[in-house]
């Protein structure tokens, strides 16, 4: 073989290895990047995403009408150009209907619609909103657009169904929580357990664990090859995970720090958009949201002194600010005596002698199933707690197992954490509003949902 028959066959070795590597590293961004839309965000977490071709002859009003045309939403504008209403939701004195374009990784409003050039653009939003501040994010939370994923569950980069992997159990439950949200899961960390299914297709070989909460595997996430990752913005780990696992052609939505209940409803936005379901969302949203407010209503409760404790151990982990577990609280009418801290954090026996809760939540794994169990722990508590009006007056609750769960996993179950911390703030609140039903008990586990009345999925 001469030397340039020799060169020749080199080259198209490159080549076709050129073309083998591609599509699995630097094309997958590209490829992902090419999706153009408008968001529609009405308020209160009910928008819309539209999946459009922005042309050189639109402004600003024909993107708008050309997404509402596509929609079936009729536009409603004043005399001067003004949008008075999109699909009948009026705009507001303190939350007009203004466009908004991407500047770095977030909204800017766009001041004189009828001059816009659209086709510069890939995502706009349309937004009843008081500033750019309150539109709906328009990246997760390390800046990476989330809408260039998938679509209804198909994904955009191979044209199959999508392959996920959770590395969280908060986010493994949002992600099921959607109709046939589980059918894209391959992987996920080893604590994911619920809903049951997941247990069983673990079990079946149809799900993977990739490792823990705070040390996903990298090596058993690329054997699984998933289309999306989802991590936890929250965990350190998994935002460096979530950049070596992008360099390696793997893209990756991480969600926001659970750390209020609005942070939910924008991971669940996050999660469900990504795998091309934002109308999924907004109702998933609205739905919780509903419970929450019915609840939050029955209880009426005029601050009571509450302490949240991971454990009864002298020095335990508990709840301050910055917590989805203090927003519930406050939600419901409650106070967090320890909200002058900052999220999770471990306190003492001096601090919680000063703070004199009335109301104690106990959250541990260990189960608590019988009056003698509840029993043996009041009596294993520390003199200092027995000193409080929450155990004089027998307001110290368990929840174990199950229970546990749904109060420390901040997912889609938040409406039913919300409805069990409600019903022990105000037990007469509810048992007067229904009398048949049973009252929750000082000791809840994997039967909680026996206690449950005003959830959406109950009859």
């Amino acid at each position: 073989m001469n030397s340039i028959s020799k060169k020749l066959l080199i080259s198209i070795v490159i080549i076709a290895v050129i073309c083998v590597i591609l599509p699995i590293t630097g094309l997958t961004k590209v490829t992902q990047d090419q999706s153009h839309g408008l968001l529609i965000d009405f308020g209160y977490w009910d928008a819309s995403w539209t999946e459009m071709t922005f042309t050189d002859e639109m402004d600003g009003y024909g993107v708008l009408d050309t997404a509402c045309e596509m929609r079936g939403y009729k536009v409603q504008y004043d005399s001067d150009g003004t949008v008075l209403s999109v699909d009948g939701k009026m705009a507001l004195k303190d939350m007009p209907w203004r466009l908004y374009k991407l500047e770095g990784d977030s909204w800017a409003v766009v001041e004189d619609p009828s001059s816009f050039h659209a086709a510069d653009e890939q995502f706009l939003c349309w937004a009843r909103a008081s500033s750019a501040d309150t539109v709906i994010t328009p990246t997760d939370s390390t800046d990476h657009q989330y809408f260039s994923y998938a679509d209804k569950g198909i994904s955009k980069r191979t044209g199959q169904k999508i392959k996920i992997v959770s590395l969280a159990p908060s986010i493994t439950e949002t992600i099921c929580a959607l109709d046939g949200g589980i059918d894209y899961i391959l992987g996920t960390d080893v604590y994911s357990n619920y809903p049951k299914e997941v247990v069983d297709r673990k079990e079946q070989g149809l799900i993977a664990d990739t490792g823990g909460y705070t040390d996903p595997s990298y090596e058993l996430i690329v054997k699984i090859n998933p289309d999306l990752v989802f991590c936890d913005g929250g965990v350190g780990q998994q935002v460096t995970i979530a950049d070596k696992l992008r360099k390696s052609g793997i893209s990756c939505c991480v969600l926001y720090d659970s750390t209020s209940i609005e942070a939910l409803y924008q991971n669940i936005w996050l999660a469900y958009s990504s795998l091309g379901f934002p109308d999924s969302a907004t109702g998933e949203i609205k739905g919780i949201k509903r419970v929450i407010d019915d609840v939050a209503g029955i209880a009426d409760v005029t601050l009571t002194r509450t302490f949240v404790t991971m454990s009864t151990d002298p020095a335990p982990w508990t709840a301050g600010s910055d917590t989805y577990i203090d927003d519930i609280i406050t939600t419901v009418g409650g106070n967090n005596v320890f909200n002058d801290m900052r999220s999770w954090y471990m306190t003492d026996l001096e601090a919680v002698r000063m703070k004199d809760p009335g109301l104690i939540i106990v959250m541990m794994a260990d189960k608590i199933t019988t009056e003698e169990e509840y029993q043996k722990a009041l009596d294993g508590m520390h003199s200092v707690w027995k000193e409080t009006p929450a155990f004089k007056d027998g307001r110290v609750y368990f929840f174990t197992g199950e229970a546990n769960d749904v109060l420390s996993r901040p997912g889609p179950r938040l409406c039913e954490a919300t409805e069990l911390i409600a019903q022990i703030m105000n037990p007469q609140a509810f048992h007067d509003d229904d009398p048949s039903a049973p009252v929750l008990p000082h000791y809840v586990h994997d039967n909680y949902r026996d206690y449950l009345r005003y959830q959406e999925d109950q009859s």
